[in-house]
């Protein structure tokens, strides 16, 4: 369930990263949601992560959101 609302908001890459299992790329994405947040940088999801997670206050990873934006306009000049 976390892994998906990370991938949701960008902060995990692809959807093959929704595996389950809580390994380095989980805590990287929680670390940089954390970051991006302004919230304490411990790669856990503690009280304050979780309820930041599944707000409407929650700030997606605009980088990452951006990617396939900037695919399809680069495909579209070749």
């Amino acid at each position: 369930r976390i892994q998906q609302r990370l991938y949701e908001l960008g902060y995990l890459a692809t959807a093959d990263m929704v595996t389950g299992h809580f390994g380095d790329s989980t805590e990287t994405a929680v670390r940089k949601m954390q970051e991006v947040n302004e919230l304490d940088q411990d790669g856990k999801v503690g009280r304050k992560t979780m309820n930041l997670l599944y707000s409407e206050e929650v700030k997606p990873n605009m980088l990452s959101l951006a990617r396939p934006v900037m695919w399809y306009w680069q495909r579209r000049r070749v």
